[in-house]
């Protein structure tokens, strides 16, 4: 027992370095990339002013998202943000929130130790799913697509079900409750362990309870941004929605009616099976390791969200819309293991001449491991070429960033899309792009000059110039800023 101690006790000291390391990673690559100015108004200078808005009025409002003053929340419901305000109104600076969503990810760990070891798992095997976890390739390419509420799901679910597994159901409740908050389409990950406790658990009470709990947030959400809001976007799932008047509705006759085409949706691109592969790779492909089949209950989301539709940031390890399903996929994966493992060892006693029983399991997560750094080492880790340029180009942006800091913070500013996080923390600013020049009446005009980012950006200063507007700033390839005469 004492020795079983001290072996967890170094497992612990190896995912608190492996965190840490995450950390430095990912915080630094997100950082540089916004001090370099390559953070664009979508998916981050909506954020960046929403979270100052919300600190000088507690409401999430935003001018950039739509062109207007408008509540986040009629756009995404999201009450989740709410619970890192308190750390934004100390630290009020857009880098927080890079500091805060990094700290979020990583943070799953915890859980993802605590159900490894639940489950009775060996202090190595434990150790190596916490590796996998901080190898994970979309849940660092997630975190680099600037700034998300989805970044919440992963701890959120990941916590709920190690709940479930010890039985604790209020603490289930409680982190149930805040994976719905998180945003409105996540009470499918809540209906899905609703559904997993009744027919997996046989926790019927309970099971029911998550379920018609998700059930009715989700209809009482959608129904509100119908009514108030701008309405859920389902335009993405077109594809397995074939009657309109029907909405999300029509998504569960088309699984009911014709599986067969959804198969066929899953996988009729080749974007998604390089994506099916990115996220079970990684994994040893785990999470397929069972015949129970009420177990696949937790990857609905993963084909409902990622694989069905063709909207094609959601096939991508790259983007914000993984980090529930990686939950699931998890859990899925420790679970299996955990049982084949069992399963190794009850044949090995019986057959003790089936001495290959004992490398096999350590074998299939010591596999895992190396893939998960083979598949990061290939995909996400070129994400911290953004610390070796900002060091390189350090200078140059640094009097970019002065010449945007000098713009009056009271000032009403139009931006280009990736200058708009740097001058976002003010009552009003728009992007502008393409069709919406000269579309605002605003004290300042901010164009990207780089090579490449806008269309024709020295005409877009001769027009402002033409419209009224005195060039103030200039440099070359860099940036102009132009103040309303």
């Amino acid at each position: 027992m004492e020795q079983m101690k001290r072996q967890f006790l170094w497992v612990k000291i190896g995912v608190g370095v492996m965190a840490a390391l995450w950390l430095g990673f990912v915080i630094s690559g997100t950082v540089c990339r916004y001090l370099l100015n390559w953070s664009s108004t979508f998916d981050f200078g909506i954020f960046s002013q929403m979270y100052y808005y919300m600190k000088e009025t507690g409401l999430p409002l935003t001018t950039c998202e739509r062109d207007m003053l408008l509540s986040h929340f009629a756009v995404h419901m999201s009450p989740a943000y709410y619970l890192l305000l308190p750390v934004y109104w100390l630290f009020p600076n857009p880098i927080t929130l890079f500091v805060m969503q990094a700290a979020v990810i990583i943070l799953g760990v915890v859980p993802c130790y605590l159900i490894a070891r639940d489950k009775g798992l060996p202090p190595l095997a434990v150790l190596a799913f916490c590796a996998v976890y901080c190898l994970y390739p979309s849940l660092i390419g997630g975190a680099f697509y600037d700034f998300h509420e989805n970044a919440m799901l992963t701890g959120f679910i990941l916590w709920a079900l190690y709940f479930m597994q010890k039985k604790r159901f209020l603490w289930m409740y409680l982190f149930l409750l805040l994976t719905a908050l998180v945003k409105e389409d996540a009470p499918v990950y809540v209906a899905c362990i609703g559904l997993f406790l009744l027919f997996h658990e046989r926790e019927y009470k309970h099971g029911a309870a998550a379920f018609t709990g998700a059930v009715i947030y989700f209809v009482c959400v959608f129904l509100w941004m119908k009514n108030h809001g701008n309405g859920v976007m389902i335009g993405r799932y077109d594809n397995i929605m074939p009657d309109e008047d029907l909405g999300l509705i029509g998504i569960f006759k088309v699984i009911l009616v014709n599986p067969a085409y959804l198969l066929q949706e899953m996988f009729n691109m080749p974007e998604k099976v390089e994506f099916f592969f990115q996220m079970m790779i990684p994994l040893a492909f785990l999470p397929f390791f069972t015949i129970k089949v009420w177990r696949y209950i937790l990857m609905i989301p993963f084909v409902l969200w990622n694989l069905l539709p063709d909207y094609q940031y959601q096939h991508s390890i790259y983007f914000q819309y993984t980090f529930g399903a990686s939950a699931m996929l998890f859990y899925m994966a420790i679970l299996n293991y955990a049982e084949l493992r069992a399963w190794l060892g009850e044949r090995k006693r019986k057959e003790k001449s089936l001495a290959w029983t004992r490398w096999l399991s350590a074998g299939i997560l010591g596999l895992a491991v190396c893939l998960a750094l083979g598949v990061n080492l290939s995909t996400v880790s070129s994400k911290g070429d953004y610390v070796r340029r900002y060091a390189r180009d350090r200078e140059a942006v640094g009097q970019v960033n002065e010449i945007l800091d000098s713009i009056p913070k009271e000032a009403s500013v139009q931006a280009s899309t990736f200058y708009v996080p740097r001058i976002s923390m003010r009552d009003v600013v728009y992007r502008i792009e393409g069709d919406k020049l000269l579309k605002f009446d605003t004290d300042y005009a901010v164009i990207d000059l780089r090579p490449g980012v806008e269309d024709e950006p020295q005409q877009q200063v001769q027009a402002y110039e033409e419209a009224g507007y005195e060039l103030t700033e200039y440099m070359e390839d860099k940036i102009a800023v132009l103040k309303k005469g």
